[in-house]
């Protein structure tokens, strides 16, 4: 997914939407997704550690500002077959939560190369080639209020803290090639709650939802997670449900950025 805002062959906001590329790609692999369980509501006591493995699959919507008086915003919306095919190597992603009695801490890391060739009106400049890397993660410090058999509900603190840098090489066309990079990065500050709830027969629901950035980093950041789980053991189950991911980045300059992404969510809980 690009997003075209070039005015008479010149792209002066391209690092811009290649920035926004970035993020798409790195939230369409999740994120700071809690783990969840079927029928192991209760926490118990000691050490216990959770490694959630999931799959989203989110459509997306975005906008861009750019410095351009002629279109001054750009829009896109994507689907994830088109993202997919943006990828360059293999990504490293990781989510886990460690547990000890009601405390739980929640990680989750993205490191994410992607590249794609860039098309122009081949004035000048004939086309190019886009490189980017993604770096985020997400860690929630949680406390859990209640604590049953039949339901349990955490509430929590923490930071997601976004990292992207771009480089951009355009081939000599009228103009002379042009190699540029750029790197922006902010922290949002995040709250969270999740809650679970047990159906009977191995099923479950959970939900969950942060909301952060204040201003400090993005002017908003938010998340939405609903899931129906199902316990196949006591250490292992499996979630099916929905997602929406929005953020709102507008640091008083021309990279201006809000970005939703929502869809489909498949995935497991392994606990040891």
């Amino acid at each position: 997914m690009w997003i075209h805002v070039c005015f008479l062959g010149r792209c002066p906001n391209r690092i811009a939407a290649l920035l926004v590329q970035a993020a798409v790609i790195a939230a369409l692999i999740g994120i700071g997704v809690p783990p969840a369980r079927a029928q192991l509501a209760g926490a118990g006591p000691g050490w216990q550690v959770l490694v959630n493995p999931y799959l989203w699959i989110p459509g997306v919507s975005a906008k861009i500002q750019t410095p351009l008086p002629q279109r001054p915003e750009a829009d896109t919306n994507v689907s994830f077959d088109r993202v997919l095919a943006k990828l360059n190597g293999v990504p490293f992603e990781g989510a886990a939560e460690l547990r000890y009695g009601p405390f739980g801490l929640l990680g989750d890391f993205i490191h994410l190369p992607v590249a794609a060739n860039i098309p122009t009106r081949d004035v000048f400049f004939q086309g190019g080639k886009a490189a980017e890397t993604t770096n985020t993660g997400t860690m929630i410090l949680f406390y859990r209020g209640l604590d049953s058999p039949e339901q349990y509900i955490d509430v929590g603190a923490g930071v997601r803290p976004w990292g992207f840098s771009a480089t951009m090489t355009l081939n000599p066309g009228l103009l002379s090639r042009r190699i540029i990079t750029r790197d922006v990065s902010w922290a949002d500050p995040l709250i969270a709650a999740r809650y679970h709830r047990e159906l009977g027969n191995g099923f479950g629901v959970t939900g969950y939802a942060d909301i952060g950035g204040f201003g400090a980093g993005a002017d908003l950041d938010w998340q939405l997670l609903g899931t129906v789980d199902y316990a196949y053991s006591s250490s292992v189950s499996f979630h099916a449900g929905y997602r929406s991911i929005h953020f709102d980045y507008q640091p008083g300059t021309r990279l201006g950025v809000n970005v939703h992404l929502d869809g489909p969510i498949f995935g497991g809980t392994i606990r040891f």
